[in-house]
């Protein structure tokens, strides 16, 4: 068998592409729309609609009568050398396939649709719920708050908390939420593009709509996940069933499951990674000539830079290209089809982080800029190095060509001696050593920060054959690199040194885990499969579906507790009783002991999503005069004001007799438990009380 493979592409693979197309362009434009305070779910509908009809319309042209086979001729030449055994032999039948993955549709509909009710404000997640919920009532991102405008600058010190921006946000109102100037104006922390989609979700089905979106990224980027796998490994034996078993390991793992119920960004900045993952690796298949995968890479990647701050790292591909395509005498205009999303889209984020989220902008790159000074030798001798790299390919690319080939083996060995050399010193020694143990603040206490054990505590949810698989398997793919994934396993080694390194981790154990979700979780279940396959290319092919089966075992194991538990369970139908005792239009005061604690919780949703006016009081007795002033122009504005003492609070600071008892606010709902030096097991009931007081007319008092 001399001639290469060529694999069949079908329907479910083009569907998905038109798919990830338009959503990654509706997505940019709807965010277009919210920056320019013009966002109206009718028009990105509309929008949808017309990306649909075109994108139709040009895979019908493409495609003709093909369309409307079971199979579509997709070309994919294959490199690798041919096996002796006919291509036919080794593929599954479209129909068995089609069975799986329709069983397989019915299992992650299961698991993903069933999302954490989280609302509350204090945290990213609850934060870009109710952001979401503003975005699509008002159509625009700033917040507007008539009540904070009306303040004096002697007031702030009553009702919000002092931030360290200075420059650009003395105060904040609740968490994530920074007055920026006197007007009343808040700024939303984060980028927006995941709340711009939960505000079209919220726009279809209200809060549920906004809830159940990432469950619908997870499931795309499973599904892309799966194309990925079947793509890449199309030529070796048991393709598709390994790539089966991919998908049920990027499936049923823990941390997909947890955090496809999770409103947080994760899923989303995965979907585009995966989706971006897929078109690079076409585009190099065909040797950097189809333009058109090349952008919805370059599109994909780009979008992350909307979502997050923290994925230039990709940024690395590109650079490595540009500077291996130089050296070949290969650089062509045909790479800027790549190019210029990842120029445009990491530029529009920049832009949108200085006027639509500076305190953040300023926050997170300061960040970076304080390491990177702290770090000065370390980055002035990359720098250096980086130079004289620079130099040596310009002027001694020919060398360079040469030296690359003649050296290719020993490059590749000292990569993959570096990949196992970390991976045991990770595994076996880091955890350890106790001079890496440090300690990182929080809210005003010392938690431990246990980067020492990242690997393990991935591990956790991976199982130890799983991280064994997953190292394994990206040594293969070092040994043989090649341009079908070569971009997968520059992009996951980066990340997974970043975070295996710091995870930045916080006291919440499991939602730190977040971090690894976009690139490192795929990456190490891409790598475990590449291992499987690899195996099965050889005599062990017995053995390549035994560690198959264990390491599938394995994650599915390590998953027990995180499938059944759903957080936070109605809580937004008892937070809508509560809200419904207090009379419209309504001030709610909430004075409560801790910095941030459940007047923040409580506050945010109570505002975003019920309409009502609320503070958390943080005064104390001698601000007496002060706050009945500010409580009596409420009052004279047609405000009925509230006061909701938590346990161990402050007191009210006037007269006890104007407080009338009108109601308990008393929200209960389950949570896996906040561990942090263990993996979290027991589900903790939480319960929020507290006495709800009517503040009568202060005037007539007196």
């Amino acid at each position: 068998m001399n001639s290469a493979a060529v694999f069949r592409g079908d329907g479910l693979e083009m569907g998905l592409v038109m798919v990830a197309a338009g959503s990654i362009i509706l997505g940019w434009l709807a965010f277009v729309e919210v920056e320019l305070a013009r966002f109206s779910a009718v028009n990105t509908f509309n929008t949808a609609l017309c990306l649909f009809i075109i994108l139709a319309l040009d895979g019908y042209r493409r495609l003709g009568n093909d369309l409307f086979r079971p199979w579509l001729w997709i070309d994919l030449e294959v490199d690798y050398k041919p096996m002796s055994i006919p291509l036919s032999t080794r593929m599954l039948p479209y129909w068995i396939e089609y069975i799986f993955l329709g069983l397989w549709l019915l299992v992650a509909i299961w698991l993903f649709f069933r999302p954490h009710q989280f609302i509350t404000g204090g945290a990213d997640a609850g934060v870009y719920v109710n952001l979401s919920a503003h975005i699509a009532e008002t159509g625009r991102l700033p917040v507007d708050h008539d009540l904070i405008a009306e303040m004096t600058p002697d007031e702030y010190a009553l009702f919000l908390r002092p931030t360290d921006f200075y420059a650009v946000a003395t105060h904040y109102w609740q968490p994530a939420l920074y007055v920026t100037d006197q007007t009343g104006r808040l700024t939303p922390q984060f980028y927006h593009l995941h709340p711009t989609w939960q505000a079209l979700g919220y726009s279809l089905s209200g809060l549920d709509g906004a809830l159940y979106l990432t469950g619908y990224w997870a499931l795309l980027s499973s599904l892309f996940f799966y194309l990925l796998l079947r793509r890449w490994l199309i030529g070796q034996p048991f393709s598709r069933l390994f790539a089966m078993a991919g998908l049920l390991g990027m499936t049923l793992n823990a941390l997909q499951v947890w955090f496809a119920r999770y409103p947080t960004t994760e899923p989303l900045t995965q979907f585009l990674f995966v989706v971006g993952f897929f078109a690079f690796m076409l585009w190099a298949e065909k040797s950097y000539e189809e333009s058109l995968w090349g952008v919805l890479a370059g599109l994909a990647w780009g979008s992350t830079f909307l979502v997050r701050p923290d994925t230039f790292f990709v940024l690395v591909v590109p650079l490595i290209l540009i500077a291996y395509l130089f050296i070949r005498r290969d650089l062509t205009g045909r790479v800027w089809s790549f190019l210029i999303p990842l120029i445009v889209l990491p530029a529009h984020s920049g832009l949108h982080g200085w006027f639509w989220s500076r305190p953040y902008f300023l926050d997170v790159f300061g960040f970076m800029g304080r390491v990177l000074l702290r770090n000065g030798v370390w980055v002035g001798g990359g720098l250096i190095l980086g130079l004289a790299l620079l130099v040596c390919i310009w002027f001694w690319r020919d060398t360079l060509d040469r030296l690359l080939v003649r050296y290719e083996p020993v490059l590749k060995w000292g990569v993959i001696l570096a990949v196992l050399l970390l991976a045991a010193y990770a595994w076996f020694i880091r955890p350890n050593g106790d001079l890496i143990f440090s300690t990182n603040r929080f809210s005003g206490t010392e938690v431990g920060n246990y980067n020492h054990e990242n690997l393990l505590r991935l591990g956790w949810y991976l199982s130890p054959v799983g991280i064994l698989s997953a190292v394994l398997g990206a040594c293969l793919m070092v040994w043989h690199f090649h341009r079908r994934h070569w971009g997968l396993l520059v992009v996951g080694l980066i990340f997974s040194l970043l975070y295996l390194y710091n995870i930045r981790n916080n006291q919440h154990q499991i939602y730190a885990m977040r971090r690894y979700v976009p690139v490192v979780l795929p990456f190490f279940i891409a790598s475990a499969t590449y291992l499987f396959v690899s195996m099965a290319h050889s005599r062990y092919r017995f053995v390549s579906f035994l560690v198959a089966a264990v390491w599938l075992y394995g994650i599915v194991w390590s998953a027990r507790g995180f499938v059944s538990q759903v957080d936070y369970v109605d809580l937004p139908a008892q937070l809508g009783e509560a809200a419904e005792q207090f009379e419209s239009p309504a001030v709610v005061l909430f004075s409560q002991p801790d910095t941030v604690g459940v007047g923040d919780f409580l506050g945010t949703p109570l505002y975003f999503l019920h309409g009502h006016e609320t503070f958390v009081w943080r005064g104390d007795t001698e601000d007496g005069a002060a706050t009945d002033a500010v409580i009596q122009r409420w009052q004279t504005k047609g405000y009925h004001v509230y006061w909701v003492p938590l346990p161990e609070s402050p007191a009210w600071p006037l007269d006890p007799s104007a407080l009338q008892p009108v109601g308990e606010l008393a929200v209960s709902f389950p949570v896996l438990e906040h561990s942090l030096a263990h993996k979290p097991i027991q589900v903790q009931n939480t319960q929020w009380r507290g006495e709800i007081f009517q503040v009568q007319l202060l005037t007539e008092l007196e």
